[in-house]
């Protein structure tokens, strides 16, 4: 309601343009999600090991969802998957309660 009342009833439909990061987002939780159900990690280093594959897939998944991709420096690809598997491993972390 109040979204309705501060657009005054008007809401344009999200272009492609809009849509193809958050596209590009959901689609690289599903294809990550999809890699480690298929593998089933056991033992930490196996969890670990996906976890950091699954964060990188996400990465170059959110990395080619951007307009701007062909703009983007060769080391780009190479940082990214990089930063992607160590929040993987972040998830790993948590996921094996190591946080306390």
């Amino acid at each position: 309601m109040l979204f309705a009342m501060a657009t005054r009833g008007h809401v344009a439909l999200p272009t492609w343009q809009e849509l193809r990061p958050l596209a590009f987002y959901v689609g690289g939780f599903s294809i990550a999600g999809g890699f480690l159900g298929l593998v089933r990690p056991t033992g930490r280093v196996g969890v670990y090991a996906g976890c950091a594959c699954a964060g990188a897939i996400v990465a170059i998944m959110i990395m080619l969802g951007d307009p701007s991709l062909s703009s983007s420096h060769d080391a780009d690809w190479v940082i990214f998957p990089l930063l992607g598997a160590l929040l993987g491993c972040a998830a790993a972390y948590g996921f094996l309660g190591q946080s306390s």
